[in-house]
C-alpha cells in the first residue's frame, strides 16, 4: 500500500496469525527447536501492535513498502519490507539489520489475516 513516511495505513488494521513448526526451526538452525510448534497472533491497529514478537507497548509505522516495528520492551526497532496479497495476508522480508532469531520469529512465515 502507498503511504506517507511514518504513517500507519488503515488497510493494515486487523488480526494476523502464523504457525512456526519444529521443521521450520530445524531448517533455520534454531537451537530451541523444542519450543515449537508455536502459533503467533498479532493485532495491528492504527500504529499500535498487540501480541506477536515485538513485546508490550510496540508500535509500527510505514514508509512506502517498509514497515518498522518499535519494540520499547526490548529497546530496539525492526524494519521489514512488506507486501500484502489479495487475501490481505502480510509477507515480511527482514532488513539486514534484523537479528537472525528475530527474523525467524517475526517474519519466517506469512501473516495470515484472520479478521
Amino acid at each position: 500500500p502507498a503511504a506517507r513516511a511514518g504513517t500507519a495505513p488503515a488497510d493494515l488494521n486487523g488480526t494476523y496469525r502464523y504457525l512456526l513448526t519444529k521443521e521450520d526451526a530445524r531448517k533455520v538452525g534454531d537451537p530451541e527447536v523444542d519450543q515449537f510448534p508455536n502459533v503467533t497472533t498479532v493485532r495491528l491497529q492504527d500504529g499500535q501492535v498487540g501480541g506477536g514478537c515485538f513485546g508490550r507497548g510496540a508500535t509500527y509505522s510505514v514508509d512506502g513498502d517498509q514497515i518498522t516495528f518499535e519494540a520499547p520492551e526490548y529497546g530496539y526497532s525492526m524494519t521489514f519490507t512488506f507486501s500484502m496479497d489479495a487475501k490481505g495476508n502480510l509477507h515480511l522480508t527482514p532488513a539486514p539489520s534484523v537479528e537472525k532469531g528475530d527474523a525467524f520469529q517475526c517474519s519466517y512465515k506469512a501473516w495470515t489475516r484472520i479478521d
